[in-house]
């Protein structure tokens, strides 16, 4: 689904005058950033925010240029270190 799209349709279920607060805002958009990880255990999402303005997102998983856990494997699996 379109982010965009995504992100209209959370703003219409609350209806147009019911406006979300910056906190829930964001807060959604960190959960929609962590689809993104990589990772097979836990699915991470972060919004950075200064003065509501949105700086950086990002999401856990493998390092860029490695293959994902999806494709090889959770290492973390492999070495039977607990999740968490």
């Amino acid at each position: 689904m379109n982010v965009f799209l995504g992100m209209w349709i959370v703003l219409l279920s609350r209806g147009i005058m019911g406006r979300v607060d910056w906190d829930t805002y964001f807060m959604e958009m960190a959960y929609l950033v962590s689809k993104r990880s990589t990772c097979i255990r836990r699915h991470h999402g972060s919004v950075l925010v200064r003065d509501n303005r949105i700086l950086a997102t990002g999401y856990n998983g493998s390092a860029s240029g490695y293959k994902h856990c999806s494709e090889t494997g959770c290492i973390l699996e492999k070495l039977n270190i607990p999740s968490g």
